[in-house]
């Protein structure tokens, strides 16, 4: 089967927040875009693009530079926001006080967590497409996940990529509550995690702009900044 054949899907992920319940703060966020098909890719980061290299004109700051969410006023984050909101996008809310305190407690815990907060937020996304026909359930698929590099982190005994070939692929059985939550795609799948520095990916940039937006509406109470985002999808946890 050649590689024309596979439904082809490209995420791109950033977080904003700190998770800890010392970060002053009680939501932790993971945000981003996805993408059918290379076209509409391409043309998000053309837009996210143009834009940026706009706002570091009128702001004198090196077009080599990354526009980070955190350091922009209002004005810029909306116009980075809204030239690429009419994208399929998604998110996972964390809030950390009703985390176990157990995981907050543990680096290795942590880490694990956040990744299933990715695999829970991937799969919620991808169910909403299987169920509107924009994803084939029963033909292969093909999924890059694209992360930036400075908030995510792997290990040796917990690997990102296996955990959501489990959960899309094979389904995931819970133990301790008797549950098993099938698999949700039935043909040949391949996934791939990349690490990104994210000033070189525009599309990275854009779900850090999308996230700091969605971090700031939870723990600032300005729900306008999370509610009627166009073909978003939101999972909150624990």
């Amino acid at each position: 089967m050649s590689d024309k054949e596979y439904q082809e899907i490209s995420i791109y992920l950033d977080d904003s927040g700190v998770f800890s319940l010392n970060s002053g703060h009680d939501y932790f966020i993971y945000a981003g875009y996805l993408f059918l098909d290379n076209h509409e890719r391409i043309a998000a980061r053309e837009r996210f693009k143009t834009i940026s290299r706009e706002i570091k004109s009128s702001l004198g700051i090196s077009m080599g530079s990354e526009l980070k969410a955190a350091g922009l006023g209002i004005k810029y984050k909306r116009s980075l926001y809204n030239c690429v909101k009419s994208f399929n996008s998604l998110s996972a809310t964390v809030r950390l006080p009703d985390v176990n305190e157990s995981i907050m407690a543990n680096k290795l815990s942590i880490h694990r967590y956040k990744d299933y907060a990715l695999k829970r937020m991937i799969k919620s996304k991808l169910e909403k497409l299987i169920a509107s026909g924009k994803i084939d359930a029963d033909k292969p698929v093909s999924l890059r996940v694209y992360i930036d590099q400075q908030h995510t982190s792997t290990n040796g005994y917990y690997k990102l990529s296996d955990s959501i070939r489990e959960e899309l692929i094979h389904g995931i059985r819970n133990f301790d509550y008797g549950m098993f939550y099938p698999p949700i795609l039935f043909a040949d799948f391949k996934i791939s995690i990349k690490f990104c520095d994210s000033s070189l990916d525009y599309l990275v940039q854009a779900s850090d702009i999308l996230a700091n937006r969605l971090w700031y509406g939870r723990n600032f109470n300005h729900p306008k900044l999370y509610t009627n985002i166009p073909y978003h999808n939101d999972i909150l946890l624990p």
